[in-house]
């Protein structure tokens, strides 16, 4: 951008006269890590996170009007203790909001009612797994009533928190069994700089394709790219268009 050799990825930005519009309630102080569009099948919605109170403000996508607010309380049938900060929207009747210290997702309707949980403390072959935040390191993804989670690298492993540490778990809602993902963490950094800056060069952002899962790690140029079932991980290098090494 600083000289006037020819730009190889320019593309052209025009400026149209249509927008969106969402007017948040004044009593919604703070801007929302957790943002999803969803449809079920007739409409579009936007759902949009209260990050200082436990709820979820529901649009309707065309009308750019609230049509729920959907509280949830801390003590109580339909509590969820500690509160959240992150969710996912399947559809109006299946809300899976993940607890922020406990390996439990509270699956709600769009009106705040707690219909279930999913308890997900230990996979099948009784590997310890830990909570997660959706949208941190990728949002929870559905495929054939099975539940994809990202994990990030699991504290109770001890000397082998890199090496056997997965990327993600797989629950299936029907059945209930929990397995940890065969993908393990590649190795940019040591146990050492765990719990140091260096540390979060093994946060990722992880997206589905339909397909695939991409993973893109802070500390590389490798972009992963693994089947559903994580079985096969090819590894494409995408060099940096504006850093040397």
């Amino acid at each position: 951008s600083c000289d006037d050799e020819e730009k190889k990825y320019m593309v052209e930005l025009k400026q149209t006269n249509e927008f969106c519009s969402f007017v948040i309630p004044n009593d919604v102080k703070c801007s929302s890590l957790c943002v999803q569009l969803f449809s079920d099948g007739e409409k579009d919605y936007l759902a949009y996170k209260n990050e200082l109170n436990q709820e979820i403000l529901l649009y309707d996508l065309v009308t750019e009007k609230m049509i729920r607010r959907i509280r949830f309380s801390k003590e109580g049938p339909n509590s969820i203790p500690g509160g959240f900060l992150g969710f996912h929207v399947l559809d109006l009747d299946n809300i899976y909001i993940p607890s922020l210290y406990q390996n439990i997702i509270y699956v709600t309707d769009t009106l705040g009612n707690i219909k279930r949980t999913i308890n997900f403390e230990n996979t099948n072959s009784g590997k310890k797994l830990i909570p997660f935040i959706p949208g941190m390191f990728g949002e929870i993804v559905f495929v054939d009533s099975k539940l994809y989670i990202p994990q990030s690298v699991n504290p109770m492993l001890g000397d082998k928190i890199i090496d056997e540490s997965p990327v993600g778990a797989v629950i299936d809602t029907l059945s209930g069994n929990n397995n940890a993902l065969p993908m393990r963490f590649p190795r940019l950094i040591t146990k050492h700089d765990i719990r140091t800056s260096a540390g979060t060069g093994l946060n990722y952002h992880r997206c589905f394709d339909g397909n695939h899962f991409v993973y893109s790690f802070y500390y590389s140029d490798v972009i992963y790219v693994a089947d559903i079932n994580h079985l096969n991980v090819k590894e494409c290098k995408i060099k940096s268009a504006y850093v040397d090494d």
